[in-house]
C-alpha cells in the first residue's frame, strides 16, 4: 500500500495532492563518479489521474483525493520491469487554490515484476503557460533501485476555476507521466 509521510497541515498535504492531481513525470538522477556518467536504470512514460470527493471548491473543506499513476512503456536495466503503478488516497482540508506549494512526501511505486520502490521527495510548483508543473527531488529509499537519487516532474492542465465556484466542483484531474531512474 502506498504511503505518504506527514505533511504540513492543509497546504503541505494540498501540495502533495496537487502533485498527484497533475500528470507525473519522474526523472531520477544521481551524482556520478567523475570518470563515468550515470546510466538510466528505468525510463517509463504513462498517465496520472486524481479523483476528489467531494469536488474541490474555492473554499477549503475536507476532501479525499485518490491519485493513480499508470507507468507503461518502461525501458529498464531490470528486464522484468516493463510497467509500474501507484495508488494513494489522502484526506485533508483543501481547495482549488491550495493545490500547489512546497512540501515533502513518500510514494510507493509497484512494478509489474512484483517488486516496489519507495520514492521520498521534496517538491515545488511553477505555472508556466497556464499549466501547473510540480518538481519533486529526492531518492529511492527502499525496494528496487534503492539508493538512486530522484527527481519527479508532474505536469497537467490547469484547474478550471469556474468549476470551483459551485458544487460539484472539480472532481478530477489527469495528465502525463514520465519516469527516469538513474543508477548510482
Amino acid at each position: 500500500m502506498p504511503t505518504i509521510s506527514p505533511l504540513r497541515p492543509v497546504r503541505g498535504a494540498a501540495a502533495f495532492l496537487g502533485a498527484l492531481a497533475l500528470g507525473a513525470t519522474f526523472a531520477l538522477t544521481t551524482a556520478s563518479a567523475p570518470a563515468r556518467a550515470a546510466a538510466a536504470a528505468v525510463t517509463c512514460t504513462g498517465s496520472h489521474s486524481v479523483s476528489y470527493s467531494p469536488g474541490l471548491l474555492l473554499a477549503p473543506r475536507p476532501v479525499a483525493a485518490t491519485a493513480r499513476y499508470a507507468l507503461a512503456q518502461c525501458i529498464s536495466t531490470d528486464p522484468g520491469v516493463t510497467a509500474g503503478t501507484s495508488t494513494v488516497t489522502l484526506t485533508n482540508t483543501i481547495s482549488c487554490l491550495t493545490l500547489d506549494n512546497t512540501g515533502t512526501g513518500v510514494l510507493t511505486l509497484d512494478w509489474n515484476n512484483g517488486r516496489s520502490s519507495t520514492f521520498t521527495f521534496t517538491r515545488t510548483a511553477t505555472h508556466p503557460a497556464g499549466q501547473t508543473v510540480v518538481l519533486a527531488t529526492g531518492a529511492i529509499t527502499g525496494g528496487e533501485f534503492a539508493g538512486d537519487a530522484a527527481t519527479l516532474i508532474v505536469t497537467d492542465l490547469s484547474v478550471d476555476l469556474l468549476a470551483c465556484l459551485a458544487p460539484p466542483g472539480v472532481t478530477g484531474t489527469s495528465g502525463r507521466a514520465v519516469l527516469t531512474i538513474t543508477s548510482t
